[in-house]
């Protein structure tokens, strides 16, 4: 029963989805002019910008109005790991789709033919049409900033490198500001800025397996659907990368992603792999080694529950 009134609740917050692409949501005064265009649905669905407020906050707020059962909330959290937080945390409108349309009966699992490697290549064969250059092992070690302004960046090899226009970082908050230097007399609000990220909690990271496997003799006819989701615990956090993960085998659905013979595999956590861990070892040492075999292993019993001899076939 809860189930269904969250659902039919989000069907009413998904009507404020339709009346303004997600694209044109803001959340500073550039909103009125991003959403002008949804003023003729607006008139005749009035109460639409209602719920809009909504959508801009976390989805928890709308199940805790709705949902008290605990399997129905981790339910939930489940679902969520496709937006990478639990429900505290998620906003609605990134999640409205795929609580929503995920059991809508066309419902597909949307992969690039040919792999993700597609989503790479094609994104260069448009930076480069438009006249830009993709650089590789181009490593930024510092943005130079003059004036206020990011003028450019100066790479690991000393190589300086200037912007036309602007700066465009795709870095988390946290690395990009570890590469503008404080400066005396630097504006305030990059200050501010940068003091404010050193109160932010840090999220999980997400755990991946990228496997290669022999296919000889390999029967998975049993597997319904090449993606899955594997819970350990109904009654432990969607969160603990430990309980939660998920593999996807798209060579079941494009042979030309491996050679003949051959499965691909992709395995990954929900998003609350701890960080601080990992920050205190080095890569490449033992330690290191074993701690990260120690934690993919519930990764591999993830793909054993399909392949039991997953381990024998890499």
């Amino acid at each position: 029963r809860e189930w269904n009134a969250l659902r039919d609740r989000l069907k009413t917050l998904g009507g404020s989805t339709q009346a303004v692409a997600l694209l044109n949501l803001r959340q500073d005064a550039g909103f009125l002019s991003t959403t002008a265009g949804a003023l003729p649905f607006v008139a005749t669905h009035p109460d639409v910008f209602a719920d809009l407020p909504l959508t801009f906050d976390d989805l928890s707020k709308t199940v805790d109005e709705i949902v008290t059962v605990p399997f129905v909330r981790n339910f939930i959290d489940c679902m969520c790991i496709f937006c990478g937080f639990p429900a505290k945390g998620a906003m609605t409108a990134h999640i409205l789709y795929i609580l929503e349309r995920f059991f809508e009966e066309s419902a597909a699992f949307s992969v690039p033919v040919g792999g993700t490697s597609q989503l790479g290549e094609t994104l260069q064969r448009g930076l480069e049409k438009f006249g830009g250059k993709l650089q590789l092992n181009a490593h930024v070690e510092e943005i130079l900033v003059e004036d206020g302004r990011a003028v450019g960046v100066r790479l690991k090899n000393g190589n300086v490198v200037r912007a036309r226009k602007a700066v465009v970082s795709n870095a988390t908050p946290f690395d990009t500001v570890k590469m503008i230097p404080q400066q005396e007399g630097e504006s305030p609000k990059l200050t501010k800025w940068r003091d404010d990220l050193g109160t932010l909690p840090r999220h999980g990271a997400i755990s991946h397996l990228f496997l290669g496997v022999d296919a000889t003799d390999l029967d998975l006819s049993h597997l319904d659907d090449p993606a899955h989701l594997i819970v350990q615990d109904w009654d432990r956090s969607m969160q603990d990368s430990q309980n939660l993960c998920s593999f996807f085998i798209p060579s079941l659905l494009d042979k030309s992603v491996c050679p003949e013979g051959k499965h691909v595999i992709h395995v990954y956590s929900s998003g609350g792999e701890p960080y601080e861990p990992w920050e205190k070892l080095t890569p490449g040492t033992e330690e290191y080694e074993a701690y990260k075999k120690e934690r993919v292993e519930v990764l591999f019993r993830a793909v054993e529950r399909a392949i039991p001899d997953i381990r024998d076939r890499l």
